[in-house]
């Protein structure tokens, strides 16, 4: 997958998003192939995950993630600051053996298969 292509897909995501912070994730099959890209959007109880990207894409594919990459967006494109998935995401990730890796500002972006 090729990074600068997975970025601009991922920021594309977040434009369509009316959450105050544009946070988009997307999942890597172990076989290296995207299966889903989703943005979070807001809940009424701020500790309910089902409103997180990475949780959507761990609840819709499972253990056929590999890896989830999960930027915060502006318009312009990857925010400065770091992100990182709440308590239970990665509780949940840690069940399911995915990793889960944050993109920001050209960070770990290498790291994109």
């Amino acid at each position: 997958m090729n990074p600068k292509h997975l970025i601009k897909r991922m920021h594309k995501k977040s434009l369509q998003s009316y959450a105050k912070v544009h946070v988009v994730a997307c999942a890597i099959s172990r076989s290296g192939n995207l299966l889903g890209i989703s943005m979070s959007t807001p809940v009424k109880n701020r500790h309910d995950p089902t409103g997180h990207a990475e949780w959507k894409l761990m609840t819709k594919f499972g253990k056929g993630i590999d890896t989830i990459y999960i930027a915060r967006f502006s318009k312009r494109g990857l925010r400065e600051g770091s992100i990182s998935p709440c308590k239970m995401c990665s509780n949940l990730a840690s069940r399911l053996n995915v990793r889960i890796i944050s993109l920001t500002n050209g960070e770990n972006n290498d790291e994109i298969n």
